[in-house]
């Protein structure tokens, strides 16, 4: 009989250290969704004089955040035949952007480091093309205003250069 009681007893040990009333799971589930920018213009003209500085573009460029997930947004300029920098210079432009709801009133836009194009991708921060809106974590279907200062050439090397210049700035939705 002892030997009997035993055996249950162990069997019920046994028993009661592997079932339980309740046992947990985590299930770690990372949300994607779509990035993606849309712009209200694919191309704005302007007409500037050579040597001038200052010059901000009167034609904002709204950007619509077009994805279901907050983006930040990169900017970049690429030109076909003038230097980008930080300063203007012969057949160089200096050329600035900002996030605000209406034509900045004044230029430039503010630091230089924090407002400056370049040509590699620069990250909206809560300084960096900040204005009275931001490119940092725009919610879904919202809208913030693109603006754009350009510095000129202070000289043309070549009838080239004297030439229509294509820059093209390019949003992306990170």
């Amino acid at each position: 009989m002892k030997k009997f009681l035993a055996v249950v007893g162990l069997m019920m040990m046994a028993g009661g250290a592997m079932a339980a009333t309740s046992a947990n799971l985590v299930l770690n589930v990372t949300p994607t969704g779509t990035k993606s920018v849309t712009l209200s213009t694919g191309t704005i003209n302007a007409s500037l004089n050579v040597a001038q500085a200052n010059n901000i573009i009167s034609t904002g460029v709204v950007v619509n955040n077009a994805g279901n997930v907050p983006a930040t947004y990169q900017l970049v300029v690429a030109s076909p035949l003038w230097t980008v920098a930080g300063a203007a210079g012969v057949d160089t432009i200096h050329m600035q952007a900002e996030f605000n709801s209406a034509v900045p009133g004044s230029a430039p836009f503010g630091s230089a480091a924090n407002y400056d194009l370049t040509t590699s991708n620069k990250t909206s921060t809560a300084s960096v093309f900040f204005g009275n809106q931001s490119g940092l974590n725009v919610a879904p279907a919202a809208n913030v205003s693109l603006w754009f200062d350009i510095d000129m050439p202070t000289a043309l090397s070549s009838p080239a250069s004297n030439s229509t210049q294509a820059l093209t700035v390019t949003v992306t939705a990170s």
